[in-house]
């Protein structure tokens, strides 16, 4: 028997994992997102895993498994962003030291344009150290032992999404027969780090108006970035400025282009481009463009 109050009477469970980078959620990237979805009485529903595509070296190999070789063709998290968020939208999320996850899907999301749907989670860490099972330790392998769940790989997300299920299921249960208060989180109560803000620099050249189509660049264009960047958005903003273009943090009808790695990526800038007719390459072509970008004129005066 699930507890009464276990929050998911209405909503049903999010269980996520993620295999990371590094431990630092705006210095680090998801490698891998999994989401095994349970209804309010614990019956699986469906199920969602990727390797992401993180734009950087992917971290420790020994600890995840996760190579170069295995992460080519895999997509961006802005591409799987969208069936991440339908999952855990009127849910409540669940993770083994929920924290963790929590800010690196915050900090994912942020980057991606996209709003992270979790109001509350529960962390089975937490709720296992109230329970206080007879156990060596909290890990999630010696939790999943201990209930009863199938744990075939650490570190693989897939694999440690579905044993978070079965440890989730026993938690409750014994959290309902010793009477613990489940600790939820609301995340209304909670601002979510996010990635630092790319300093303004100001541009020496004047606004030669709209790229055409194809291109060129020319010094002075007003360049705007949107959603997920393979190449980390401060690295791509430094090679940008440094040939000469005004890097913008919004979209006007002054915009000359906008950099977006997917078209149908719902932000305020892709939106703003839309109705402003603002042209839009994606990384790849706005990398190639920086190859040859043309003289512009020299502003009279630096304006930002």
């Amino acid at each position: 028997m699930w507890p009464a109050d276990s929050g998911g009477d209405d909503f049903g469970w999010a269980c996520v994992d993620v295999e990371t980078t590094g431990l630092d959620s705006l210095a680090d990237r998801v490698l891998a997102v999994a989401v095994v979805v349970l209804g309010a009485g614990g019956e699986v529903e469906g199920e969602f895993s990727s390797l992401v595509n993180p734009g950087v070296d992917p971290g420790p190999v020994e600890v995840h498994g996760i190579t170069v070789e295995r992460l080519r063709g895999a997509p961006l998290f802005s591409e799987v962003a969208g069936e991440v968020a339908r999952l855990l939208r009127g849910r409540v999320m669940v993770a083994h030291n929920a924290e963790f996850d929590y800010e690196f899907l915050a900090a994912e999301f942020a980057r991606a344009g996209v709003e992270l749907p979790v109001e509350r989670w529960l962390c089975t860490l937490s709720l296992n150290r109230r329970i206080r099972p007879p156990v060596g330790d909290f890990q999630l392998g010696t939790l999943a032992a201990h209930y009863g769940a199938e744990h075939r790989r650490a570190h693989d997300a897939l694999e440690d999404a579905r044993a978070l299920a079965g440890v989730l299921r026993g938690s409750l249960a014994a959290a309902d027969r010793d009477g613990v208060t489940l600790p939820l989180v609301s995340c209304r109560a909670r601002r979510a780090r996010r990635p630092p803000s790319i300093p303004k620099t100001p541009c020496p050249y004047r606004s030669p108006g709209r790229m055409d189509e194809g291109g060129p660049l020319v010094q002075g264009m007003k360049v705007a970035i949107t959603g997920e960047t393979v190449m980390p958005r401060e690295k791509l903003v430094e090679r940008a400025v440094a040939v000469g273009l005004n890097v913008m943090g919004s979209v006007s009808r002054n915009t000359s282009v906008l950099v977006t790695n997917d078209r149908g990526l719902e932000t305020a800038k892709a939106r703003r481009a839309a109705e402003e007719g603002v042209p839009v390459v994606d990384e790849g072509t706005f990398l190639r463009l920086l190859d040859d970008v043309r003289p512009g004129v020299p502003a009279e005066s630096v304006r930002v």
